[in-house]
């Protein structure tokens, strides 16, 4: 009889035990990243000095941005009415480009930036009617972070191409400051491989995707990458 008794206290704390595990793992954020849908856009109102040729620098008639949706799974339907999915807090993400082989195509990874982050820089006009931007201090901060509620999704901003352009080039909250088109992040006509990766409160999820950067700025996108393709991303 008390051994009996035994068995069933321990059982029951094993089943409790097990069911806590289960249920605090469910409430976690249980994030997952999918293609985003491109965002064309006019080019032909933006304009910004090039400083050593005394020029303004031509962004042609449209440009397209590349999005990756970073999205919090709701709790199954079954579960709701008892606990609900946790908000990702304070998410911030980051991307590597890689050549099809593999090999990085930039030493370091490029901070990314939330496609519903505010704006770093303010568009004004000045009383001479000469366009410029502002800095607004308060938006002002290179590390982009985002919540993301359970059974929503949010951009992620990759890279920007102009129609003008053969290179694309990678956009974060730094490209407003680099006349749009930054630098550090150029890639040049062809096919690459990029990995994103999303942190959240320790948590971490990757997704690699392919880049293709054509000349026909309408064949510009990114798809899912195979698995052979997975494969040669560390």
């Amino acid at each position: 009889m008390i051994g009996s008794t035994v068995l069933e206290i321990v059982l029951g704390a094993v089943i409790s035990i097990v069911i806590t595990v289960i249920v605090e793992r469910t409430k976690k954020p249980s994030l997952y990243l999918s293609v985003g849908k491109p965002y064309d856009a006019n080019s032909e109102q933006i304009r910004t000095l090039n400083k050593d040729a005394g020029n303004i620098v031509p962004f042609g008639k449209r440009h397209r941005h590349l999005y990756v949706y970073v999205g919090n799974r709701s709790v199954n339907r079954l579960f709701r009415w008892c606990f609900y999915r946790e908000t990702a807090i304070q998410c911030r993400a980051e991307i590597t480009f890689h050549y099809m082989d593999g090999r990085r195509v930039f030493e370091h990874p490029m901070p990314a930036r939330w496609a519903g982050s505010a704006n770093p820089s303010l568009p004004v006009i000045h009383f001479d009617k000469r366009e410029g931007y502002i800095v607004d201090p308060a938006r002002l901060s290179f590390e982009s972070r985002m919540d993301i509620r359970p059974g929503t999704e949010e951009g992620l901003d990759t890279v920007v191409r102009f129609d003008v352009d053969d290179a694309c080039f990678g956009w974060n909250n730094e490209s407003t400051f680099q006349g749009l088109r930054h630098p550090q992040w150029r890639l040049p006509d062809d096919r690459y491989l990029m990995k994103v990766t999303v942190i959240s409160s320790g948590d971490r999820v990757s997704g690699i995707f392919c880049l293709f950067n054509n000349p026909n700025l309408d064949s510009f996108r990114i798809e899912l990458a195979t698995d052979d393709e997975r494969k040669r991303v560390r």
